[in-house]
């Protein structure tokens, strides 16, 4: 996550509190789910959908 603030600080996005709590809230949502399938593409089951994600956080169907 560090890694992920920092890009966000070296590029300039803003600093707005909501926006800043949003986008990292994904980051840290999407980097647990995708950290699931460590040794590669094989592991990822068949037909498998990446959920949605809104600034209210994740989305239903």
């Amino acid at each position: 996550m560090a890694c992920f603030v920092g890009a966000m600080d070296d590029v300039g996005m803003s600093v707005d509190p909501d926006f800043r709590g949003g986008l990292r809230a994904y980051m840290e949502w999407a980097t647990r789910r995708f950290v699931a399938y460590p040794d590669g593409p094989a592991d990822v089951p068949e037909g498998l959908v990446v959920p949605r994600w809104g600034w209210d956080g994740l989305q239903s169907a």
